[in-house]
């Protein structure tokens, strides 16, 4: 475990929107791993009811992107309308953009923010598409994490048992390590409403003066 987190040690460099002016200076001096963590602690904090089927599903997206809500487009776009015309009240303390990736290239984007400050369906709608079109699937990725995560629990850095996550790998590994769905507590206690967008694009779109 160790080798692979001096292989990991040396790269990684960047900023995002939604991070405060200390953890751009975290980010630029963490190692990947070392991010990891700090998202995972991150998500703990921001989000009541966090289980070992949200940290897959966060896993999950950071390295394998949304393809698997987009098998459909048509029922993706409807399925996004009808979500984006439900939307409650910003829960106290919801940001716009969410980091779930160490190397920065996906983020989640909640919609309830997003259509506070005057998004549209349709815009978020092209983000996510052109999104999944070209994010670039890496499930070695997400198997080097999860080591990572075990090695993690084992040191008790996070709130997991190492022999609860090492059972919920080998069931996943068995069926390919799908996408899933967020726990139920976790869904009770939070509510999710966000799309998968990347970084690049997101930025890209904002250079224009659009949201």
């Amino acid at each position: 475990m160790g080798s692979f987190v001096e292989r990991e040690a040396d790269w990684l460099r960047f900023t995002i929107t939604n991070l405060t002016k200390d953890e751009i200076e975290m980010a630029n001096t963490m190692t990947e791993i070392g991010f990891l963590q700090h998202i995972i602690q991150d998500q703990l904090h921001r989000h009541s009811g966090f289980q070992v089927d949200d940290l897959y599903k966060l896993i999950y997206q950071a390295t394998c992107g949304g393809e698997h809500l987009l098998t459909n487009k048509s029922k993706a776009r409807k399925n996004l309308i009808e979500e984006w015309e439900s939307t409650e009240r910003i829960p106290k303390g919801e940001t716009l953009l969410e980091i779930i990736d160490p190397r920065g290239e996906i983020m989640r984007v909640n919609l309830r923010v997003y259509k506070k400050i005057g998004g549209t369906v349709q815009k978020i709608f092209e983000y996510f598409i052109r999104s999944v079109d070209a994010f670039k699937k890496d499930q070695d990725r997400l198997v080097r994490y999860w080591e990572a995560i075990m090695e993690m629990a084992k040191k008790e850095t996070i709130p997991f048992s190492k022999d609860i996550l090492e059972d919920f790998y080998i069931d996943m590994g068995r069926k390919g390590f799908p996408a899933t769905h967020h726990s139920e507590s976790y869904l009770d206690a939070n509510r999710p409403s966000y799309r998968l967008v990347l970084k690049g694009l997101w930025e890209g779109f904002n250079k224009k003066g659009t949201v």
